[in-house]
């Protein structure tokens, strides 16, 4: 495993990316299919998630400074990853509107 990837597991495993964490949730079945993104991050952790960004920003340009050339892809792939899965919170959290629901009628015999 190439150090990039291994740091990019340890940002998701910080952020709560997996089935062991309560920040996250399994969207229908309990087990996900192969290659769909099953995993929601809970809303509370935006912040969290924010500094992972900022945190994967720093490795980017530290690992540019000392030529990591391999690093820097790793990084920014981790970057855009953690960026998505900001973007797909932000869509959550516009979306979740209140539903009105009548009262329902009982009819009578």
């Amino acid at each position: 495993m190439l150090l990039g990837a291994k740091i990019s597991a340890h940002y998701f495993r910080q952020l709560g990316c997996g089935p062991a964490h309560q920040a996250v949730s399994w969207v229908g079945s309990d087990k996900p299919a192969s290659g769909a993104p099953m995993l929601r991050v809970d809303t509370h952790q935006r912040r969290r998630l924010e500094e992972i960004i900022r945190n994967l920003g720093d490795q980017i340009e530290e690992a540019r400074v000392n030529g990591w050339l391999g690093e820097v892809q790793g990084l920014q792939i981790s970057l855009e990853a953690a960026r998505n899965k900001l973007s797909s919170l932000d869509r959550l959290a516009r979306s979740r509107n209140p539903v009105t629901l009548d009262r329902p009628v009982i009819k009578g015999n």
